[in-house]
C-alpha cells in the first residue's frame, strides 16, 4: 500500500477524467437501458463496466498504448461485459455515432 504523502503526481486532470467517466458511465447505462426497449429486448450488462471503469479509463489514458507507439501497442482484452463501457467510450470520442451506439448488442451494430 502506498501511503497518500508517498502517491507520485497523477499526470491528467483528475476532475475533467472524473467528469468523462461520469458521461461514460451514463452513455453505457442509456444504451444498455435502450437496448431492453420493445421489440429488441436483448438488454446487456452495466456492472461490470461501472465497478471498473476508473480502471479501464485510467488504463486508456495513461498506460495503454496504440499500435503506433514506438514500443509496440498493446493488445487489451475487456470482458464482454464490459463491452457497454467501450463502446460508450467510442461514442464519447467520435469513433461511434448515435446510430451505431442505438444498435448495440443488434445485427446493426455492425
Amino acid at each position: 500500500t502506498i501511503g497518500a504523502e508517498d502517491e507520485p503526481w497523477f499526470p491528467g486532470d483528475e476532475e475533467v477524467e472524473r467528469r468523462y467517466r461520469r458521461w461514460i458511465r451514463w452513455n453505457a447505462a442509456v444504451q444498455v437501458q435502450r437496448a431492453q426497449r420493445e421489440g429488441i429486448g436483448v438488454g446487456g450488462h452495466i456492472s461490470t463496466y461501472a465497478s471498473a471503469a476508473t480502471l479501464y479509463e485510467v488504463g486508456l489514458n495513461h498506460f495503454f498504448r496504440g499500435k503506433d507507439h514506438p514500443g509496440g501497442g498493446d493488445h487489451i482484452f475487456y470482458q464482454g461485459h464490459a463491452s457497454p463501457g467501450m463502446y460508450a467510450r467510442a461514442f464519447l470520442e467520435g469513433r461511434l455515432n448515435a446510430e451505431q451506439m442505438d444498435g448495440f448488442r443488434q445485427q446493426s451494430s455492425h
